[in-house]
């Protein structure tokens, strides 16, 4: 699988509200860094369950679709890709938001690229700046 296929079964189970094809999508231990710091994830049920409720808070703010706007990738040595992507989410009402992520892939060979690092940049910000509450 590359790791524009990785992407595309990420956003398609975004989109469904598929919590098994998210959580696919990350390695068996990952790192999240955001505005209140960095997190360790360990891709088991306490982290499905921490995804059915990011799920839930998006569409209680009334989140229609996710989709990706722009998609850059650049290699970071033989087993690694630093993807940056712009998310726009669209709302039942309203304006969509976009905001940005920075993924690092580790592209095992012989196995399946998954999600080793990501930076949230400004998607709490951006959801505030649209008159919208963050889940905090």
């Amino acid at each position: 699988m590359t790791v524009q296929e990785l992407f595309d079964r990420y956003e398609r189970a975004l989109e469904a509200g598929d919590i098994e094809g998210v959580a696919a999508a990350y390695g068996q231990q990952a790192l999240m860094s955001g505005p209140d710091g960095v997190y360790y994830i360990e891709n088991n049920d306490g982290f499905r369950e921490a995804l059915r409720q990011a799920s839930s808070f998006y569409k209680s703010i009334g989140v229609a679709s996710i989709g990706r706007r722009k998609f850059t990738e650049a290699p970071l040595g033989d087993d690694h890709m630093l993807v940056k992507v712009n998310w726009k989410l669209e709302f039942a009402t309203g304006d969509p938001v976009d905001f940005d992520m920075t993924y690092v892939v580790r592209c095992n060979p012989g196995g399946e690229p998954h999600f080793v690092f990501l930076i949230a940049h400004n998607e709490e910000e951006r959801l505030r700046e649209s008159g919208r509450k963050w889940k905090a």
